[in-house]
């Protein structure tokens, strides 16, 4: 089943909810739709964690140093966690993995310690 409203602002507030509920959300600039039963998509991963258990995966001084990274990538990537829509992170999504394996390229995280974070 799929239920759509239009992307105003009683629209986003339906959006909002339904996210915080965990629902699959599709936004273009007209429509949300909401897809449900056998719309749904098959999801691969099931390592799913919130935004803020991946962030407590990281010491204190690898958060810093992060934070104050003037890499462009890494700089693009803390934007895209702040701004993210959903509240959780794939650790198997392949962006993350990227994004963990650019952090070790640049010597922000040992090879070790960006596995321990997506484990």
């Amino acid at each position: 089943m799929i239920e759509t409203r239009p992307n105003n602002a009683a629209g986003r507030a339906w959006l909002a909810a339904e996210e915080a509920a965990g629902s699959y959300l599709l936004v273009n600039e007209k429509f949300i739709s909401k897809l449900t039963g056998a719309d749904l998509p098959t999801v691969a991963s099931t390592r799913n964690i919130t935004t803020e258990d991946f962030r407590d995966r990281f010491t204190p001084a690898e958060l810093l140093a992060v934070a104050s990274s003037a890499d462009p990538v890494v700089k693009f990537a803390l934007l895209k966690l702040s701004t993210k829509a959903l509240p959780y992170v794939d650790l198997d999504n392949p962006e993350v993995i990227a994004t963990m394996a650019h952090l070790v390229t640049v010597g922000l995280l040992t090879p070790a310690r960006s596995a321990a974070i997506r484990a």
